[in-house]
């Protein structure tokens, strides 16, 4: 019994009946699910996302420290964006974490500001950034510290079990404002922040 495989007529099995190379091009598949190992590596698997819109403000301050940091506590900011229940297609895809948010202190009192990742909001974070230069020379508002946090983290999904995705945010001297600066809504409340997760075929 014999099957040949053949690049020009396709597959010829012992029956004789055949195949056709057209038979398995992509543009035949118009119903069902393509399994995810079918997908080139770099394919986007899915998207989810948070924003919000609008002056949030915060109950905690984000303390800079020489020691690493444990969960989420009252030094390590407020949580101001979550993707909860993202749950991977594969365990071996690529989980991409991107977070961009205007980052204000509520009153002039701090001179740095900080933001961290956490995965489930327990455990050491994932990712966290600090602002050293964060002062700027006049003053809006009663804020004179102002900035943007662009912070992108990649791990490998490891499971397809659902796990939540957390941004934390504050100043050394006290809470941080997103999408807004000090004691004002600014821009009418049309400042945003998000948090975007994508799972990337590896």
């Amino acid at each position: 019994m014999v099957m040949t495989i053949n690049g020009t007529s396709g597959i010829t099995f012992p029956d004789t009946s055949i195949q056709a190379v057209t038979a398995t091009n992509a543009s035949n598949i118009t119903t069902g699910t393509l399994p995810k190992e079918r997908l080139a590596a770099g394919t986007l698997l899915q998207v989810r996302t948070n924003q919000v819109i609008g002056r949030t403000v915060g109950t905690n301050s984000f303390l800079y420290t020489t020691s690493a940091l444990g969960s989420p506590s009252s030094t390590t900011g407020s949580k101001f964006l979550e993707v909860a229940s993202f749950a991977p297609l594969s365990a071996t895809s690529l989980i991409l974490i991107q977070v961009c948010s205007n980052v204000s202190e509520a009153t002039n009192t701090s001179t740095f500001a900080g933001g961290a990742i956490w995965k489930n909001n327990t455990g050491a974070p994932l990712s966290v950034a600090y602002n050293i230069n964060f002062t700027v020379a006049g003053s809006i508002a009663g804020s004179t510290t102002q900035g943007t946090f662009n912070m992108t983290y990649v791990e490998t999904a490891g499971s397809t079990t659902a796990r939540t995705y957390s941004w934390y945010a504050g100043h050394d001297g006290g809470p941080g404002v997103i999408n807004s600066i000090g004691t004002d809504t600014s821009f009418g409340g049309q400042m945003s922040s998000i948090m975007t997760i994508m799972e990337i075929a590896a």
